[in-house]
């Protein structure tokens, strides 16, 4: 005679019994629900033929998951500006030369150097290279010095917002361009571009560290819950 399986009540009725709270705490964890989903097949990593067949399966995701690579990053880059102008514009003066560790930077240093990639280095580089295939690139130039830090952002804005114009007219074809860094060798104007959007990122959260950093010793014994601002 075979064995009946647990009805579906009972195995519920088990789970719950599993999870029920005890003296050190709940005895089990659940993962939590994401707050969104986004559908499986943008998470499907093909394997990386380049030689693909135009018009294949594979050939189609390859493009799929590049173009949207390439859309999130643009909307990173139109994202951060505004979002960095409303942490300038509530910085406390005194927080402009403070850094919230040892070796990090400062805001005002921050700022500085999201300009001077913006005029100088990675926008030029990246809108050259879209121009020309196999470019080589030299050393990146000094960095001036640091100016106001709300002025600093305004202009980073406006500089954004022009490379964005032609950032948004790149063709495929323009996107698969090579170039030759010096320190990191070939690169495609795609992954120039990925990197563009994470150094914003990167660099907003060293700005965000220094607020961090006044509130960390206020929270008391929550700072279990958080790693120190660095």
């Amino acid at each position: 005679m075979r064995a009946r399986s647990p009805s579906r009540r009972s195995r519920t009725a088990s789970r719950v019994r599993a999870q029920r709270p005890s003296a050190s705490g709940w005895a089990t964890w659940s993962r939590p629900e994401p707050l969104f989903r986004v559908p499986s097949s943008e998470f499907r990593v093909p394997s990386l033929t380049r030689n693909a067949e135009p018009g294949t399966r594979n050939a189609d995701t390859i493009e799929h998951v590049t173009e949207l690579s390439f859309g999130r990053a643009l909307d990173i880059l139109a994202g951060t500006p505004p979002v960095l102008s409303a942490i300038v514009s509530n910085l406390p003066r005194s927080a402009h030369d403070e850094r919230p560790s040892e070796g990090a930077w400062s805001p005002r240093e921050v700022l500085a150097h999201l300009l001077h990639s913006e005029t100088t280095v990675m926008g030029p580089r990246v809108r050259r290279a879209s121009e020309e295939n196999n470019l080589h690139f030299e050393p990146s130039p000094e960095r001036p010095p640091p100016g106001e830090p709300r002025q600093m952002s305004n202009d980073w804005a406006d500089a954004r917002a022009i490379n964005l114009l032609w950032l948004r007219q790149l063709t495929p074809e323009q996107r698969a361009h090579v170039v030759h860094h010096p320190r990191f060798g070939q690169i495609t104007v795609d992954t120039y571009v990925a990197e563009w959007a994470y150094h914003d990122l990167d660099h907003l959260r060293q700005i965000l560290a220094v607020l961090a950093a006044d509130l960390y010793p206020l929270i008391g014994p929550f700072q279990e819950l958080y790693a120190p601002p660095a």
